[in-house]
């Protein structure tokens, strides 16, 4: 690991998830096409994080933050039941600290303690079988705080 506190990560990194200490930071890119980004940052039981998102990313052409959108066409608003987290807005940023986990809202900011250890997995809130009409990508940077 590269002893400069802000890092580019991605799933390519060969050293594996890595573990930041108090006030160190890491910059990720989030896809929106990709159903799972993994992060390679192990997020460590209680420890605190502050998440912070930049740029827009596309779904089917509607350009947005990672705070996403919070009405979705005819189509949307029928299967909106299926999406990966319904009560958050469409193509919202999104993570989870293990596969198979509830996820948590990101959006443009957001302040996490972790429950328990696990690799930090980002994603556009969307339908699964339906990433293939999202573009573009936002920048992710995960402090450690606590």
């Amino acid at each position: 690991m590269n002893s400069d506190p802000a890092q580019e990560s991605s799933a390519a990194n060969s050293e594996g998830p890595i573990k930041l200490t108090p006030g160190q930071s890491a910059i990720v890119t989030i896809e929106a096409k990709r159903r799972n980004n993994r992060t390679n940052v192990c997020f460590e039981s209680e420890a605190v994080y502050d998440l912070s998102a930049t740029g827009k990313w596309c779904d089917a052409g509607r350009e947005v933050g990672p705070e996403g959108y919070p009405g979705g066409n005819f189509l949307q608003n029928l299967v909106r039941w299926l999406c990966r987290s319904p009560d958050c807005n469409w193509l919202a940023l999104l993570g989870v600290a293990q596969t198979g986990q509830r996820a948590f809202l990101i959006g443009a900011q957001a302040t996490h303690e972790a429950r328990q250890a696990g690799e930090l997995i980002c994603f556009a809130n969307d339908v699964p079988g339906f990433y293939w009409n999202n573009t573009d990508a936002v920048k992710l940077t995960i402090t450690r705080i606590l």
